[in-house]
């Protein structure tokens, strides 16, 4: 919805890819199964939006200094970011215990 709305710069992190269950919900074809959530759709909806994406899993320890990175650095004046959203359909989902933040 903000693609479609405008927004001037999203930063998206994801590594999930389509599935047939997002039909009902997300803004994608059956064709699409198996493709990046990402990119694609929202490029179709408004070329004009800058988006940014970043293929992985953010609840890790291993991802976390270039996550916190990227989001003090990479707003449309090069600074942090105005507004973080948290779009997930649970936070269980593909993060095992030993991988977890504290």
């Amino acid at each position: 919805m903000l693609t479609r709305c405008g927004i001037g710069r999203l930063i998206l992190f994801d590594y999930d890819k389509v599935e047939l269950a997002n039909m009902n919900r997300l803004f994608f074809q059956p064709h699409q199964s198996g493709l990046s959530k990402r990119l694609k759709a929202l490029r179709n909806i408004n070329p004009g939006v800058d988006i940014h994406t970043h293929n992985y899993n953010i609840t890790t320890v291993e991802n976390f200094d270039n996550f916190t990175k990227v989001l003090a650095t990479t707003s449309l004046l090069n600074g942090p970011v105005d507004l973080i959203l948290s779009c997930v359909d649970n936070f269980e989902g593909g993060v095992s215990n030993k991988h977890r933040l504290q």
